[in-house]
């Protein structure tokens, strides 16, 4: 019998798959940013500068990550607003062979092997198909937390990796 997990996509729902899918390249991104931004500060305040005079250098991450994080509040608007298969309800089924997604304007199966990897966090399944796109599956779709954990035990079981 398979496991189901039904809802409607709100923008919240996209947003927080788009943040948890991108979490590598944002911290890798700001991290870079604050090393570069710190050297230059070193380098300014040990020829003589004030470190007052820096202190635009420094507010700049801050302003990059809000930047950034409104770039995705907007994009998940956007997409949840345009997209007509993110509108109406969801249903996802796991069962022993694969995925099965049905929505008012398309379905779509996929077996365990054309899932290349998942990754989750406490409200979010991404269940790759390519290494760069992830099905997002929100978890308050389901409506056990025991389907949650069966749809972990079919992953563990079925795709290969799992990369958090």
């Amino acid at each position: 019998m398979p496991i189901t997990a039904e809802g409607e996509f709100s923008s919240k729902d996209l947003r927080k798959g788009i943040l948890f899918a991108a979490k590598r390249v944002w911290i890798t991104l700001l991290a870079i940013v604050f090393l570069a931004l710190g050297a230059l500060f070193f380098v300014n305040v040990r020829q003589g500068v004030s470190w007052t005079d820096e202190l635009p250098l420094l507010i700049m991450p801050v302003l990059l990550a809000a930047f950034m994080g409104s770039i995705v509040f907007f994009r998940s608007h956007q997409m949840k607003r345009k997209s007509p298969a993110l509108h109406g309800l969801i249903k996802y089924e796991f069962d022993e062979v694969g995925m099965r997604v049905v929505g008012p304007q398309s379905q779509s199966e996929m077996r365990w092997p054309g899932i290349l990897k998942w990754r989750e966090n406490k409200t979010t399944f991404l269940l790759y198909s390519n290494p760069r796109f992830a099905n997002i599956v929100p978890k308050r779709f389901f409506s056990r937390a025991e389907d949650v954990a069966a749809v972990q035990n079919l992953l563990r079981t079925h795709v290969s990796t799992k990369k958090n």
